[in-house]
């Protein structure tokens, strides 16, 4: 989602049918997918320049600008991209927009690409892929890497001022996003193990435990003829006898399963 309340819009962004944009004033809802300007339909991430005078989408093997008529497109192939895959974007008060690639920052202002990595940037930077982009109140930039490193990036000095990695408090990724509120806490979310925050002085984490279902990303689920269930998630396969008892935990610790 993307909400620009002072402007009076809303963009929601769907996994496979493209984007739909809301004029609250006018009280219209409008399409924009592959055969209006997209590139995919499969949206994954979005940041809006102005008063939708750009509107950056993110897909899995490409990024869309401007989502209409006269729509640009980005790929490894036509553009300073390393690679397809861009895991989020963000745009700050001067409308530079910041894209977050496998261990690449990207530096976008009007049709000028600044890249930023390990190789060019002293100090510490995320390796792996940037999900989390988020814009402070006084420019700098927090990064989220898929690993949980966390950066803070100052566009001025092109570095990270602040860097954290397994800090204590720190929950374990993969990192699935990060924002920063209005009283400068940060907070990055996980695919499974809870979330983190950062108040300026300490990390804390937030995790919740559960003695039955090990995990909320169920896959895949079947019932055998004893009665039991199988339930596939993230942390492995479990077998239950009876709903509302904890169950088996089978990972690749106890058996013969991948990691």
């Amino acid at each position: 989602l993307y909400c620009d309340p002072a402007r009076e819009f809303l963009i929601v962004g769907y996994a496979g049918q493209g984007i739909d944009i809301y004029d609250a004033a006018e009280e219209e809802w409008r399409l924009v997918d592959r055969s209006s300007g997209l590139a995919s339909n499969a949206v994954q991430r979005l940041a809006v320049v102005g008063d939708r005078d750009a509107i950056w989408v993110v897909s899995g093997d490409s990024v869309t600008v401007a989502a209409g008529a006269d729509s640009t497109y980005y790929a490894a192939a036509n553009s300073p991209l390393a690679c397809d895959r861009i895991g989020a974007v963000a745009v700050d008060g001067d409308d530079t927009v910041w894209l977050g690639g496998e261990g690449t920052l990207y530096q976008v202002v009007g049709e000028e690409w600044t890249l930023y990595d390990a190789g060019t940037v002293s100090g510490d930077f995320p390796a792996s892929l940037i999900s989390g982009i988020a814009v402070a109140a006084d420019g700098t930039l927090w990064l989220g890497g898929a690993g949980a490193e966390v950066c803070r990036f100052d566009p001025a000095e092109g570095r990270c001022t602040e860097y954290f990695a397994g800090d204590a408090g720190m929950v374990a990724g993969p990192l699935s996003n990060l924002t920063v509120d209005a009283t400068g806490q940060v907070y990055y979310s996980t695919a499974g193990n809870g979330f983190s925050s950062y108040d300026g002085n300490q990390w804390r984490a937030f995790v919740k435990r559960d003695d039955h279902l090990r995990g909320n990303r169920v896959k895949a689920i079947a019932g055998d003829e004893e009665g039991n269930l199988w339930v596939a998630t993230e942390q492995g396969i479990q077998r239950f006898g009876s709903i509302g008892e904890p169950g088996t935990l089978f990972d690749n610790g106890n058996s013969g399963i991948a990691p």
